[in-house]
């Protein structure tokens, strides 16, 4: 109704995104290798028939940039065993959630609202992984979000309630596995 919250989700006419990605792989020894990752993305609004206002702003969901760093190690350990290790920074830059962006916008009828909070701003985050391995067998402790980082995985701007409902993103994650080829 008039004074209801509704999400809508519908899709803008029209876009342009222009992107690059690198990706480095160096192996220091035959144990020993860093990797890297990083891509960059302009994205713009062309036209948006539903939010007239939109054009010229950034497509939502997607990230300015994301990089990844690393370090792999993997060596022998006895004749029937190895011994694996990785660990790799993340970092994903700043993030729109809407269509609308710092701007102010009439949300339902009477009523604008400010959409400065639908971006979420840059984090990074770090995994790690070490695993005994053999031909058939493998044991990993795997570690997700290691720092346990704090940040948005979704923002749904309400400024009809004064300000958004949010999702936050995945916190500290260990777990152990434990996997077996036949």
């Amino acid at each position: 109704g008039d004074f209801g919250l509704l999400r809508v989700v519908n899709n803008s006419d029209e876009a342009q995104i222009k992107g690059v990605e690198l990706g480095v792989d160096f192996r220091v020894t035959d144990e020993f290798k860093f990797v890297a990752g990083y891509s960059r993305v302009a994205s713009e609004i062309k036209k948006n028939t539903s939010r007239p206002t939109s054009v010229g702003n950034e497509a939502p969901y997607t990230a300015d940039y994301t990089a990844t760093i690393g370090a792999e190690f993997d060596v022998p350990v006895g004749d029937a065993w190895g011994l694996q290790a990785s660990a790799y920074l993340n970092i994903v830059g700043p993030t729109w959630f809407h269509v609308i962006q710092s701007q102010n916008n009439e949300t339902v009828k009477f009523f604008t609202g400010n959409f400065t909070n639908s971006e979420r701003d840059k984090f990074q985050t770090l995994d790690a992984r070490l695993a005994f391995v053999s031909d058939t067998w493998t044991l990993a402790l795997v570690g997700k979000n290691i720092t346990d980082t704090k940040f948005l995985q979704e923002v749904i701007p309400a400024p009809e309630f004064g300000g958004a409902f949010v999702h936050p993103g995945s916190e500290r994650h260990l777990s152990l596995e434990l996997g077996y080829k036949f």
